[in-house]
């Protein structure tokens, strides 16, 4: 069973009805400050049976009225201020109206708003539960439990757990009580004692599994210090030490061996583009040379015809037939000779130059080749030697920090031995009689863990800045992340981590609890409007929140009051919104008041 609130509403003489709609699911109120948003979140509070009265009576409104369904029933209530009673109107299947007291009370239980409000949620009866850890019972009350899912603009910046209320409280009633609407257990006296036999066969099998654990323990210390035998004859510290500088010894070798491997190379590069150069010119005179050989046999051909060829030769006229004589006017052979004697000297100096560049290339391959034996050689230290002895030196310094990792969790396990041994110790003291009732260990066996992963979830959800560890610590029964407690956070941290956890804790009951309200209102949980000087969540983080709250609602209904809300799709949500401003929209939750 559960219920939903319908409307809510401020009334006085004179003045308009201040109503403001809800419906099941998710609601949200907006609105600048000073506009009563709060004053919702009040109204409901004093329609729980708070005392404190929303809003002044001097703003002319002195009523509250709300209408809440469950199921086929609808009630409407009203309480005036000043007043101890609210009037509750069945409009359902009774149909008849009713003065609940807002005061607790055993003898006329069923007359408190206290009876009123638990069986919404399908607690019928009285219930009874212990309030302090010598069972000493009180009364189940509304509200010892409501300020859980309701949490105020105070509340929600507060350092400590939204299980607890901010003033006085007595902390093993509510925890009680949040027990009971899980389980439906209170522990009553019956609960609480154990035969002598039970206490018996409990610390026999107590001590059977510290037994187990000890020898687990002892063994894993055994199998540990069979692999620490390499070094125990050495001082360790040492040995890590000259590791240590022979690893930084071998790796300037390395480093200088290989500068020098490139340094050969670079200078073999440079001969390599030497001998390329000398090699071109050679083909070049070569070609030369080839040409200037030709040229000597083409002049000899030339001098060789003109000394052979006569000065007179004769012919016949083609006409008459009459026999012509004719002498050679000019000879080559001059000319052709003393071509001849240039390029034969030009074929020496060539012949000589060739002759220096087939020294140079010579030279060059020598070069070459020493220096490829070099660097092969400084290759052959690199990798016969350096890189070897590094890489024992490297798997000799990881023996060793596995010896020191080793030994500190020798050193570990023994102390859990010892502490093992003391909880035997205290196991067979424990006699039984000074029983105690401690609520936090009354809890499921795994309600701490699935609580945290809950948390975590939707940290990740709301890209938190980082979620390495989330756990729900029993001690404060909050939230601790990364090691640190929430109140280590300013407010603006606490108003969302606070909004996480309640949100959290309602999706846990509504899996796993057998009395559950199905109901949560969240005061400012990004904090928009106060501590301009704290630091507050992201953007993204807050919008990831109302991404969650909206896509991904808690079972039943939800109402959300906040200054100013993130950019999203609200289309499914029952959206209200206060302007502050007398001629645009509604100006605030009190119709008549504007000012």
């Amino acid at each position: 069973m559960s219920f939903w609130i319908e409307s809510i509403s401020a009334l006085g003489e004179k003045k308009s009805c201040s109503n403001i709609p809800l419906k099941e699911g998710v609601n949200i109120i907006c609105g600048p400050s000073n506009t009563g948003k709060t004053c919702i979140a009040k109204c409901i509070e004093y329609m729980f049976g708070s005392s404190a009265e929303p809003f002044s009576e001097e703003t002319g409104y002195d009523k509250v009225q709300m209408i809440v369904c469950s199921e086929n029933e609808r009630y409407t209530m009203t309480r005036k201020f000043h007043e101890t009673t609210i009037q509750v109107d069945h409009t359902g299947s009774k149909n008849e109206t009713t003065a609940y007291n807002v005061k607790t009370s055993v003898k006329n239980y069923e007359k408190t708003i206290n009876s009123f409000w638990l069986s919404l949620i399908g607690i019928d009866t009285q219930q009874m539960i212990n309030s302090n850890t010598n069972f000493r019972k009180q009364i189940l009350s509304w509200k010892s439990i409501y300020h859980i899912f309701v949490l105020s603009e105070t509340r929600i910046i507060s350092g400590k757990s939204i299980i607890f209320p901010e003033s006085f409280y007595n902390d093993t009633a509510i925890l009680s009580s949040l027990i009971y609407l899980l389980s439906g257990q209170s522990f009553s006296d019956a609960d609480a004692v154990e035969s002598k036999e039970i206490r018996e066969a409990k610390k026999k099998a107590l001590k059977g599994y510290i037994d187990t654990e000890v020898v687990m323990l002892t063994e894993r210390s055994k199998e540990i210090e069979e692999k620490q035998n390499d070094f125990q004859d050495g001082n360790v510290d040492a040995l890590i030490q000259t590791t240590l500088d022979e690893i930084s010894d071998y790796n300037q070798k390395l480093t200088d061996a290989t500068s020098k491997s490139q340094s050969v190379l670079e200078r073999i590069q440079k001969r390599n583009q030497s001998l390329s150069e000398c090699e071109m010119l050679l083909f070049k005179y070569t070609e030369l040379m080839s040409q200037y050989k030709a040229d000597l046999k083409r002049l000899s051909f030339i001098v060789d015809g003109e000394l052979n060829s006569k000065p007179v030769y004769t012919t016949h006229c083609p006409i008459c037939e009459t026999a012509v004589s004719f002498s050679r006017k000019s000879r080559y052979i001059e000319a052709a000779q003393a071509e001849y004697r240039a390029i034969r000297l030009q074929v020496s100096d060539l012949e000589k130059a060739i002759k220096d560049l087939e020294d140079e290339k010579s030279s060059i391959e020598a070069d070459i080749k020493k220096l490829l034996a070099e660097k092969e050689e400084i290759e052959k230290l690199i990798d016969v030697q350096l890189k070897p002895k590094l890489s024992d030196l490297r798997d000799k310094s990881e023996q060793l920090k596995e010896y020191i990792s080793n030994q500190a969790t020798i050193a570990l396990i023994k102390s859990i031995v010892e502490k093992k041994e003391e909880e035997r110790i205290a196991v067979d003291a424990d006699n039984g009689e000074n029983m105690k009732f401690h609520p936090k260990e009354h809890f499921e066996e795994d309600f701490y863990s699935d609580l945290g992963k809950i948390v975590k979830n939707l940290l990740e959800q709301c890209n938190y800045a980082s979620t390495v560890s989330v756990v729900f610590d029993k001690t404060d029964m909050d939230v601790v992340i990364n090691g640190k407690k929430k109140n280590s956070n300013g407010k603006g941290y606490n108003a969302f981590l606070n909004s996480v956890v309640a949100i959290s804790l309602a999706r846990y009951m509504a899996k796993h609890a057998k009395y559950n309200p199905h109901f949560l209102v969240l005061d400012s949980p990004i904090l928009s409007l106060k501590e301009s000087h704290d630091i507050k969540p992201s953007e993204t983080m807050s919008s990831e929140l109302f991404k969650c709250i909206v896509s991904d609602p808690i079972e039943g209904q939800t109402i959300i009051i906040e200054n100013e809300i993130p950019d999203i799709d609200y289309s499914n949500v029952n959206l209200i919104s206060f302007t502050k401003e007398v001629d645009s929209g509604r100006y605030g939750f009190l119709m008549d008041c504007t000012n």
